[in-house]
């Protein structure tokens, strides 16, 4: 097998045109050389190379009834299913001839892809009768998530490349995810310092915690409730919640729900850049928490709805990230984007972070409407149209 350096792109009608053209000279040349030089040595000359181009058809006609038999097959597979950016994926081709006639001229162009790089992207191979060959292309992911692998174009030429015609590799059947970094943020970043801060604090009074679960850092860090029990302390009743679900609500002060920050992915999404960095966001959230001994419950949507997970050590994180290898985004007009039911239907009712790639009028309206549940959202977002403003939107600047 041959790499080659990707030639300057040439249109496949002028190359053929150009070989024709030399061909042409070439039967000239043994004309002229046979009437006015050497008849025999020039006829000699001008029938092999008529000949040639006859066999080099007739061998190639038979070549593409071996493969539309099954009888030619090229087949991709990879070296693992999880990878980490920038870390060296190899890409394994195998050609199979099981024909009884040689295979000189094959080509393999791969297509280039979003979010890898090759270490290239053009090989060229010949395969014996009843025989086979293969190659590894180096691919390098440059981005989080599913890695999209462009078609390789296979391409079998006759044996003086006049014409030629492709072979469809057999796709394959695994798919390979790239793990999200988790980018370094400072536990003395303010944005975490306000999380933290909000979770230290104690549940003193009715009045204090009402306040200040709504004001630290647009309502970001917020509590958990649920309905109140014979028992509980008048003081801890969300009188502002209660009123909206028409029962009594309690605020916990359990020391595992006061030092957990909630955390959710926004679902809605199509700009991978931006998703790419909200899915970052979220677990360099996480991991400066961890370093402050605060816990996390991220929520984020699977096959089965909104589900949360739990990051209570590097354990929990490093699961984390292996999850979110294969999070994938949705339009934001299809699906619902934030899991407001999931969220009241396990009494996580409060305030949370929302790391979101698609800051726009259709979550701004699903945040209003989940403040009707007794829910809090902070987006955190890169791109926040003028359109969209207030103290729930916040840059995601602390992010590097």
């Amino acid at each position: 097998m041959k790499k080659t350096r990707p030639p300057k792109k040439q249109s496949r009608a002028a190359a053929l045109i150009v070989r024709c053209f030399g061909y042409i000279i070439a039967l000239g040349l043994s004309l002229v050389f046979a009437l006015y030089m050497s008849a025999p040595t020039g006829w000699t000359f001008f029938y092999v190379l008529a000949a040639a181009l006859v066999f080099s058809l007739i061998v190639h006609l038979m070549t593409f009834i071996s493969y539309k038999k099954g009888l030619i097959r090229a087949e991709m597979s990879f070296g693992s299913t999880l990878v980490y950016k920038n870390e060296e994926l190899k890409l394994h081709i195998r050609l199979t001839n099981d024909s009884l006639l040689p295979i000189s001229n094959i080509k393999i162009m791969l297509a280039e892809t979003d979010g890898a790089v090759y270490d290239t992207s053009e090989f060229s191979a010949a395969i014996s009768a009843k025989g086979s060959t293969s190659f590894d292309a180096v691919i390098k992911p440059t981005m989080w998530g599913a890695l999209h692998i462009g078609e390789a174009k296979i391409t079998i030429s006759d044996f003086m490349n006049f014409i030629s015609f492709g072979v469809k590799p057999l796709p394959s059947s695994e798919k390979v995810y790239v793990f999200p970094d988790i980018p370094e943020i400072s536990p003395d970043c303010p944005f975490i310092r306000s999380a933290a801060d909000a979770m230290r604090f104690s549940d003193e009074s009715e009045d204090t915690k009402e306040n200040d679960s709504y004001s630290m850092f647009g309502g970001m860090p917020g509590f958990t409730h649920r309905e109140y029990a014979e028992g509980d302390p008048i003081k801890r009743i969300n009188w502002k919640l209660s009123s909206k679900k028409d029962a009594y609500y309690v605020r916990l002060d359990d020391e595992i729900e006061a030092m957990q920050q909630t955390v959710v992915i926004d679902s809605g999404g199509t700009d991978r850049r931006l998703c790419e960095r909200s899915v970052e966001g979220s677990l360099g959230v996480c991991s400066a928490l961890l370093k402050l001994g605060f816990e996390s419950s991220v929520w984020f949507r699977t096959e089965n709805g909104f589900e949360p997970h739990e990051v209570n050590d590097e354990s929990g994180l490093s699961e984390l990230r292996t999850a979110l290898a294969r999070y994938e985004f949705s339009s934001p007009e299809k699906t619902p984007r934030l899991p407001v039911k999931e969220l009241c239907d396990a009494e996580k009712i409060g305030a949370a972070m929302l790391f979101t790639p698609c800051a726009d009028a259709l979550l701004k309206a699903e945040m209003d409407h989940a403040e009707n549940y007794g829910l809090k959202f902070t987006a955190i977002a890169h791109d926040i149209p003028d359109n969209i403003n207030g103290a729930e939107f916040i840059a995601d600047d602390f992010i590097k």
